[in-house]
């Protein structure tokens, strides 16, 4: 019987994939994508008050910068990324 994994086990799975020396650029991709969605939906669910929030954000931050930095193509990566943005600065 295949064993359950936890949501909260995610990152940690999706982190040996994405560290495994073997894994594509293609299937890196993928798992950075999704990534991405769950810190994103896990951001959301969290109380302000929530000490790990702010820590949670930032992480979600560096894994969004580095996707447009290097110019995968993942729509919703970018848009979070246009959202923290200020129309003046967007243009430089």
């Amino acid at each position: 019987m295949p064993e359950f994994i936890f949501p909260l086990q995610l990152p940690v799975l999706y982190d040996e994939v994405l560290n495994h020396p073997g894994t594509s650029d293609e299937l890196r991709r993928v798992i950075e994508s999704k990534l991405v969605r769950y810190k994103q939906q896990l951001f959301y669910a969290l109380p302000s008050t929530d000490p790990e929030k702010h820590q949670l954000g930032m992480q979600l931050d560096e894994i969004i910068s580095g996707i447009v930095t290097i110019g995968i193509p993942d729509e919703f990566a970018w848009c979070m990324w246009l959202e923290g943005r200020d129309s003046d600065t967007v243009g430089t």
